[in-house]
């Protein structure tokens, strides 16, 4: 890990004691995207979600996961190289979670919305191996008719569960689990967000799970299947708001238990809003170029704080890039630095392989 000490050292000497006090974005803050993935396979508006896998072992081996709605999942290396491709029909959001147990193996479980069958499609990684599989049996009844889609893991009782969400702006929370060899599901809650949802993501540590109402804003709701209808107004659109509909991708930056970012893809303005992960203050937005292009109608958005290879010491963010031509679209990388950078005092950022 020496090889890495004078990179280590530049990024924390930028970010120097202040970071821990309010930040706020340079005037119109772009940041530049360093790479892209291999287009998804049809033209339009066709990719949407991303999940990224770190490899436990060789990070610089970690994953990108990406969603074309019209083909299936792509599996792509940090590079952006296509790997892999399942043609498994309008696969639309997707995420991942570490450590589940399947026949006999502890295996990184990998959800997606399927909304040609509106089902729940499972595919999973091997810890000894870098390639994705489907699972033998794959595909559970969503209950609705499927939108978007995202884990979560209680930290109480280590089960396992995946929220599913419709058009409708109905919401589902499934406990999924191993039973005779198969992958079955058990409905545990369900509640009516108001309109429209999509975009969602689960802060296992602090039991929250945020949703995207995408005419509305940001709503808070506790992870846990006893927390009911309960729910709080993170930010919303309009004038009094700090979003502009519609409010598409959610992902969250982690750093330890409860310090680290929320992040989300306000549409409207192709902007990406930032809030403090502790109590969901507003830090600020930018926005998200790539070749001297703008990153424009985002719709999924992911990140890690995890150490990945030098061109990303401290983890990165990937954000869908909606072509508004009739091309094919693509995901852009961002380091995660030139995001904190950006911002006075500087966003914090994850010591390298912690």
């Amino acid at each position: 890990m020496r090889k890495h000490a004078t990179v280590l050292a530049l990024l924390f000497c930028l970010i120097s004691n202040g970071n821990m006090r309010e930040s706020s974005p340079s005037s119109l803050t772009i940041v530049e995207a360093t790479q892209k993935t291999q287009d998804v396979e049809t033209a339009g508006d066709a990719a949407d979600d991303i999940a990224i896998y770190v490899h436990p072992k060789k990070p610089s081996q970690s994953l990108i996961i990406g969603t074309d709605k019209h083909y299936g999942l792509n599996i792509y290396s940090l590079s952006g190289e296509k790997k892999q491709g399942f043609p498994d029909g309008e696969i639309n959001n997707v995420d991942l979670r570490y450590g589940f147990r399947f026949k006999g193996k502890t295996i990184t479980l990998i959800g997606a919305g399927n909304r040609t069958t509106n089902t729940m499609d499972f595919y999973s990684i091997d810890k000894d191996s870098d390639a994705v599989q489907r699972l033998s049996i794959k595909s559970l009844d969503a209950g609705l008719n499927i939108y978007g889609s995202c884990f979560y893991q209680s930290p109480i009782s280590d089960k396992f569960y995946f929220f599913v969400n419709s058009k409708k702006g109905e919401v589902i929370q499934w406990e999924i689990f191993e039973e005779k060899q198969s992958l079955s599901a058990k409905k545990t809650r369900s509640f009516n967000v108001g309109s429209q949802t999509e975009g969602c993501v689960s802060d296992d540590d602090l039991k929250r799970f945020y949703v995207a109402e995408e005419n509305v804003g940001i709503w808070s709701y506790g992870a846990e299947p006893s927390e009911g209808e309960k729910r709080k107004l993170i930010d919303k659109t309009g004038k009094n708001g700090h979003l502009m509909a519609d409010v598409e991708g959610l992902a969250l930056y982690k750093i330890g238990k409860n310090e680290g970012y929320l992040l989300a893809s306000s549409q409207g303005e192709n902007a990406f809003n930032i809030y403090k992960r502790s109590d969901n203050g507003y830090l600020g937005k930018f926005f998200i170029s790539y070749q001297d292009k703008l990153v424009m109608n985002c719709d999924g958005i992911e990140a890690t704080a995890h150490y990945l290879n030098l061109s990303y010491p401290t983890g990165m963010m990937v954000v869908q890039d909606g072509n508004p031509n009739n091309e094919r679209q693509s995901f852009k990388l961002v380091p995660w630095h030139k995001i904190a950078l950006g911002f006075y005092p500087p966003l914090l950022m994850v010591p390298l392989n912690s």
